[in-house]
């Protein structure tokens, strides 16, 4: 038999883990945190000697970090620029690898790539059989019956 749990023996509810972890989604890109590393911490890619320009900005980011979750969160977007005294954040498609801005608290961060993996050859050995040729089989008939 099922017997129900009372209030006055039910455990006090607690906050835990399992209420404020993310989703589980299918797409592990999707749960995995971007890894972000410097370009540099005292200049910006505003300004750079690569011919890069910026794909579009946001005024009042409060952090370095939000600025780079608001880039997280574009599809298109690798790279930021975050201004401390300003609060702005600058997103970029393509990373610049020599910014020169350097006002009003300037930095520049890009979203590390993984390293491409490339498969092992295959060990096992090849097949000592020539790949089979097709058959065609014609079927004739006749009208002189």
């Amino acid at each position: 038999t099922h017997v129900a749990q009372t209030p006055a023996t039910a455990a006090p509810a607690t906050h835990t883990a399992q209420a404020t972890a993310a989703p589980v989604t299918q797409n592990a890109e999707a749960t995995t945190a971007p890894i972000w590393v410097p370009i540099n911490e005292t200049r910006a890619c505003e300004k750079n000697s690569n011919g890069i320009s910026r794909d579009g900005y946001m005024k009042n980011v409060s952090s370095l970090d939000a600025c780079k979750a608001q880039c997280a969160a574009r599809s298109d977007c690798v790279a930021v620029d975050y201004f401390t005294t300003t609060n702005w954040c600058n997103f970029y498609q393509k990373a610049c690898n020599s910014p020169t801005d350097s006002h009003e608290g300037a930095s520049s961060y890009r979203i590390q790539v993984p390293a491409a993996t490339v498969a092992p050859a295959s060990t096992s050995p090849k097949s000592q059989c020539p790949a089979p040729k097709p058959k065609f089989v014609f079927q004739c008939t006749s009208n002189n019956d």
